[in-house]
């Protein structure tokens, strides 16, 4: 694994430019713009919208998800940003309720989501 991939890795575990910085001996400006360089980007998540775009859950669903404790987004700033780790727990969470003919999120009693259904697949 090279000197970016590395950063970036430490970089979604959480972990600020700074932290970085001390970690691999650079300065945090030097890691942000190897950061910048390698992935066109800083940003360590993904927001709400593109949470619920990728995989087609409501802001309600996430929300509930946030309730329960079942996922953490971490607060900067303003936004809500989900770690690689929460998409894959929300995936594996509601993974048992998509329809198997679209992958559309289903009601939970019923066979395919309600597009299908009203589609007779």
């Amino acid at each position: 694994m090279d000197l970016s991939e590395r950063i970036m890795h430490s970089r979604l575990e959480g972990k600020t430019l700074r932290q970085l910085g001390m970690e691999f001996a650079l300065s945090h400006e030097r890691v942000r713009q190897i950061l910048v360089k390698k992935y066109s980007s800083t940003k360590t998540g993904f927001s709400q919208s593109e949470v619920k775009k990728k995989l087609h859950v409501s802001q309600a669903t996430l929300a509930r998800l946030r309730t329960k404790n079942l996922i953490r987004p971490r607060l900067q700033g303003c936004w809500l940003l989900f770690s690689e780790m929460d998409m894959v727990r929300i995936a594996a969470l509601l993974n048992h309720h998509r329809c198997p003919k679209c992958g559309r999120v289903k009601p939970k009693r019923s066979a395919c989501c309600r597009r299908c259904s009203r589609s007779g697949y």
